[in-house]
């Protein structure tokens, strides 16, 4: 029903990707490591055991988070201390729960939606160095920036460019790098996770990547053990049954081959 991509395959992906954001990402890391000039050239090894007495919440910005704020506002009351993903960072302030530490990734996460008008002050961002600058320009707190370790080197561009040489392995995805980090620097004995589910619901609406590799508009829909994937126009593309869920996660561009309807 379906099948790992290749090792060749996933080096091509990743040098596309590179090749269509390379020049954006360049000027980030060019001005960050600016910025990281300025504030006197802080390294993330400085946070290494900070939180090896603590039990670390990992927030990032699945629908679950939404159902057990509350839940989380009772741990983090309690004294809990919580590290989150950009995106989950306004959800958290927005029911006065102050994450200590914030995980930045995207180079076009929105300034608009996520952060601004929020207060920042003694909140840590840990930021990809490729990340957004209107993020790391806003941003009040302290700033510690990394460099992600991919499969294509592209560490080897961005150390040079940034004067930034700590590096992350797996750490381009904002969800992987909060546990990344958390267990690599924070040195977190322990970690729970909120927020970690799948991204949508049955018939809600997201982008499906198809055998053919292009996104299309879709509907999740649970019907008879199965989830049927329904395009814009209500034609049934595929179907998924029990099994395949179990080893394919939709929001991955990293699997393809599912059998079409």
């Amino acid at each position: 029903m379906g099948e790992y991509v290749s090792e060749a395959e996933v080096y091509k992906q990743s040098m596309a990707a590179l090749n269509q954001w390379g020049p954006q990402w360049k000027l980030h890391a060019k001005v960050n490591g600016i910025m990281n000039e300025k504030q006197g050239r802080k390294r993330i090894v400085e946070l290494t055991d900070m939180s090896a007495d603590r039990v670390g919440i990992c927030v990032a910005y699945g629908p679950s988070l939404v159902r057990d704020i509350l839940s989380l506002k009772k741990l983090y009351d309690a004294g809990s201390e919580i590290i989150c993903v950009d995106k989950a960072f306004k959800k958290l302030m927005e029911h006065n729960i102050k994450p200590k530490y914030v995980i930045l990734a995207d180079a076009n996460v929105s300034f608009d939606k996520y952060l601004k008008g929020l207060e920042t002050e003694d909140i840590i961002l840990i930021s990809n160095v490729c990340a957004s600058i209107e993020w790391t320009s806003y941003w009040k707190g302290p700033i510690y920036f990394y460099v992600n370790k991919d499969n294509i080197n592209s560490e080897q561009m961005f150390m040079p460019l940034s004067g930034i040489w700590d590096v992350i392995p797996a750490s381009s995805n904002v969800g992987n790098t909060v546990i990344m980090i958390g267990i690599q620097i924070l040195g977190y004995p322990k970690m729970l996770l909120v927020g970690y589910d799948y991204c949508w619901y049955p018939r809600e609406n997201f982008n499906f990547i198809g055998t053919d590799g292009k996104m299309t508009p879709a509907t999740l829909i649970a019907k008879d053990s199965e989830m049927i994937v329904v395009n814009n126009k209500g034609k049934v593309i595929y179907k998924l049954s029990p099994p395949d869920l179990q080893k394919f996660d939709l929001a991955s561009p990293f699997y393809y081959g599912l059998e079409e309807n």
